[in-house]
């Protein structure tokens, strides 16, 4: 699926999170994309606050979510996963990555969103594009760290 089916099969899951007053924003390959990078988009990370979980859980109960064990790479508190209109999702509660320096935790709070785009009446939340930085910096992941020190084209 290229970037702009990917938005469209997560819109309506977007929306849903948006109903249920979850503080999220999308994160990864699909964050980059968003700001104007060319990248391949395996998934879709959405970030989420601890706070947020309970009213997440809730969300999920009607669909077919797994609780899963984050890569020993990982030191994310939580990570369930979800096939959603075609795409994978995967929800992230207090992103951290073992670094040889220690832990590097990822902030995420409402104050920490960093920007919006209003997709078809569906408001998106984007994390820091200065942040993932940091987490592919400590996840090693040379090609990211490369492409973000491209300039991004016009979105």
């Amino acid at each position: 699926m290229n970037k702009n089916e990917i938005i469209q099969a997560f819109l309506p899951f977007a929306n849903t999170l948006n109903t249920h007053n979850i503080t999220w924003a999308i994160g990864g390959s699909l964050l980059l994309a968003l700001e104007g990078y060319e990248t391949t988009i395996h998934d879709v990370d959405v970030l989420i606050t601890l706070e947020d979980e309970p009213q997440l859980l809730h969300m999920l109960e009607s669909m077919n979510y797994t609780l899963a064990i984050p890569h020993n790479l990982f030191a994310t508190k939580t990570l369930y996963k979800l096939h959603y209109n075609n795409i994978e999702l995967d929800l992230i509660i207090e992103f951290a990555i073992h670094t040889p320096n220690g832990i590097y935790k990822f902030p995420f709070t409402k104050d920490t969103i960093m920007s919006s785009r209003k997709i078809n009446e569906t408001t998106l939340y984007l994390s820091s594009i200065t942040e993932w930085k940091k987490a592919y910096t400590a996840m090693n992941r040379l090609e990211k760290m490369k492409l973000l020190n491209t300039t991004p084209t016009k979105n």
